[in-house]
């Protein structure tokens, strides 16, 4: 088949040649070339339109070696033309970095090389001189070179092993020193879970290379990313406070975000100096950076913590108690703290009943508890147990030999205890023992000198005197009664586990802490609000603080229905879920309080015997990505004085969720038009595919509703 259109071979070979010179001319004059903005911006094509020259060329060399060349005469010009241009915009994009790497490099030689074969090519197959070997050489070159370029340019976008499997990946097992480097064994894993993507070598976002602190510290096109000692002012930690929706903030939207941990650590590292060479024994033991280090230093215990089995909100929800605290060492981590409480209705059963989650417990604190043969039958099953905390209990030195296999046991507390010169022989066996505090025991002098002598790399603290303070955490306050939603106003009373509490508050919204207002008695609830609160003992660190929204309902239809019924897993109790005013827990598995919809919207009919004005209506919800529980796409509310009559008088629409989101209770409150009404439609649309980002992506998701709360107008 040839070329019909007239002019058309001359258009191709014009433009190969003119894209060709000007390609070689960039390679060979690289360093001496600087591009204004509009050109610049042409670079921004190059991922758009990579694609193309690929297909083509492809197709190129297979209709090649085909008996009926049909399409080449427009194939191979259309595929040379597609390679230059696409080679041109990758080199003027390569210019937007300060720092090329290795991958970057060869991706960019080995595109231009590719495109200027397919020039070769083309001129071998329609110009004068023509060479069946040299051109059959060119296309058996150009198959591996487009693989491999391919191959290049995504380790650059994506990681070097991004075509890796997951079961041939492996991190590599980090050995914590007694004595860490905050930097390379705290903040570094952090930057290179959330920001090494963007900010490595090989893809230097805005010129900055988190890699190593060199890289870091010398920062990127808008200068340092930190300033030693004022966070508030450096760009690394403005530009992760931005909201969201902001161009500026990093990670993107679409990456995995940094927790609050993650920003405090940051911060305080930032705040004490920001330097590569502080230790942890740089910090004295009062100052508030110490823990929030140590909390990280467990992420980078890989080889003892990677493995453990995976337990979940709900599990850890169902398990915890008023007198029972268990809690993730870091967000993400399935290692979990135990802590637990004294109280005079104590049954071994509280800490046996933990058997589900014992090979996932890293520290166990049972301090000031009755210490029996149940209790030390569940310790030996805590394979993980690294931190144990028996201070002022009854363990005996027959106790402490159930416990010497432990593999991982590296701290123990023990001091008020009845421990003998015997348990000084059973530490010394223990195999991974590295810190003993242990003081106001029966155990001699002579016998803890002889295990220092033994055990020279054994840290033993005999006496608070040596500036090691402990303070464990009190749990948070519980409310009485547990309730959100309320007709009439009610007495609100804090409980908790411990005497001589202090129980602070606010019913603004905002933080509470020792200083501000203190509960003494009951609270009257008479409005709707977010009640935060916390507990303070001296000697203990102050519990979290947790909140609860409170919401005054009425005027609920006479007469309602659902349109659609709800998903027969989640039904609750039919219509009357949504005006019992009970909240749902996370735990919707067995929970009967919430009502579930996926593929069909949730919409509820109601009617009143007499006209009333409403302000506004809430929807209580749950949302958990993890599970496909998300925000609805949208909420609808007509109303009037009949179903023929009514009209939108409030609608609310919502955005795709970025990135996963764990268990959250949220309320949407959608503001409507202040109208008489005797008729109201709410209809609720859930999302109808999971965005990409998800492990689900195109399927239904889940819309969870426990409550509608009418505010009328007063």
């Amino acid at each position: 088949m040839k070329i019909k259109l007239p002019g058309l071979k001359q258009v191709f070979d014009h433009s190969i040649l003119a894209l060709s010179v000007l390609l070689v001319f960039l390679l060979v004059f690289e360093r001496y070339i600087r591009f204004p903005g509009l050109i610049g911006y042409l670079g921004h094509f190059h991922p758009v339109i990579l694609h193309f020259p690929i297909v083509l060329i492809l197709a190129a060399i297979l209709n090649s070696w085909t008996k009926v060349k049909v399409y080449q005469e427009f194939l191979l010009p259309l595929a040379t033309i597609a390679a230059l241009v696409t080679a041109i915009t990758g080199f003027i994009l390569s210019f937007e970095k300060d720092a090329r790497g290795d991958l970057l490099l060869w991706h960019q030689w080995l595109g231009a090389g590719m495109a200027i074969a397919s020039s070769l090519w083309y001129g071998l197959e329609y110009g004068s001189w023509k060479s069946k070997y040299l051109v059959a050489f060119i296309k058996i070159l150009m198959l591996p070179g487009i693989i491999v370029a391919g191959h290049f340019g995504g380790m650059v976008t994506h990681g070097r092993d991004f075509l890796t499997p997951d079961f041939a990946k492996s991190e590599p097992m980090v050995e914590i020193p007694d004595d860490p480097e905050i930097f390379t064994h705290a903040i570094l894993p952090v930057l290179k879970d959330k920001c090494i993507t963007c900010h490595n070598p090989d893809k230097s976002r805005g010129g900055l290379v988190m890699a190593d602190y060199a890289s870091f510290l010398k920062g990127g096109e808008t200068g340092s990313a930190f300033i030693p000692g004022d966070p508030e002012n450096s760009e690394l930690i403005r530009r992760i406070q931005l909201p969201f929706d902001s161009e500026d903030h990093m990670p993107p939207e679409d990456r995995t975000q940094l927790s609050s941990a993650e920003i405090q650590l940051l911060e305080h590292w930032i705040r004490a100096g920001a330097s590569d060479t502080l230790r942890l024994s740089d910090l004295k033991t009062d100052d508030p950076f110490r823990p929030i280090v140590m909390n990280f230093l467990p992420m980078a215990r890989v080889d003892r913590t990677k493995n453990l089995p995976e337990v979940d909100e709900a599990t850890i929800q169902k398990l915890s108690t008023d007198y029972c605290t268990i809690t993730r060492q870091a967000a993400g981590m399935h290692a979990l703290s135990v802590n637990m409480f004294p109280h005079p209705g104590y049954e071994p059963r509280e800490l046996t009943g933990l058997q589900s989650i014992s090979k996932n417990i890293v520290n166990l604190d049972l301090s000031n508890m009755p210490i029996g043969k149940s209790e030390i039958t569940f310790i030996k099953t805590c394979e993980a147990l690294e931190w144990l905390e028996l201070d002022n209990t009854s363990v005996s030195d027959e106790d402490l030999v159930e416990l010497k296999d432990l593999p991982n046991l590296t701290i123990i507390k023990a001091y008020g205890t009845k421990l003998t010169d015997k348990s000084a022989g059973i530490f010394q066996s223990m195999p991974s023992l590295s810190k003993l505090f242990i003081w106001n025991t029966a155990i001699p002098g002579e016998a803890l000198e002889k295990l220092r002598s033994s055990r020279p790399g054994l840290q033993i603290s005999t006496g608070p005197s040596e500036n090691i303070q402990f303070t464990s955490i009190l749990p948070a306050p519980k409310l009485d009664p547990g309730r959100n939603f309320f007709i009439d106003p009610f007495y609100l009373k804090f409980v908790h586990p411990l005497n001589d509490i202090g129980i602070f508050y606010t019913m603004d919204g905002s933080i509470p802490g020792p200083g501000g207002t203190m509960s003494r008695d009951s609270l009257i609830i008479d409005h709707a609000m977010v009640l935060k609160f916390m507990a303070a003992k001296p000697g203990w660190e102050s519990s979290q603080v947790d909140s609860v929204n409170f919401f005054r309902t009425s005027v609920a239809p006479d007469s309602c229905r659902l349109r659609y019924p709800p998903d027969r897993k989640y039904s609750g109790s039919g219509i009357t879920t949504l005006f019992d005013l009970r909240k749902g827990s996370y735990n919707i598995y067995t929970d009967s309080l919430w009502l579930g919809f996926q593929g069909k919207n949730m919409e509820l009919i109601g009617e009143w015997n007499e006209p009333v004005t409403l302000r506004s209506i809430t929807l209580s919800s749950l949302v958990n990505t993890l599970i496909h529980l998300f925000p609805p796409e949208s909420i609808e509310i007509r109303g009037g004085m009949s179903e023929s009559s009514a009209k939108v008088i409030g609608t609310l629409n919502f955005s795709s969720l970025k990135m996963h989101q764990g268990n959250q209770f949220r309320y949407y409150t959608c503001r409507v038009n202040p109208v008489p009404m005797k008729f109201i439609s709410i209809r609720v649309r859930p999302v109808e595919k999971l965005p990409a980002w998800h492990d689900a992506k195109g399927s239904p998701g889940w819309f969870f509703v426990d409550e509608l709360i009418f505010e009328p107008v007063h």
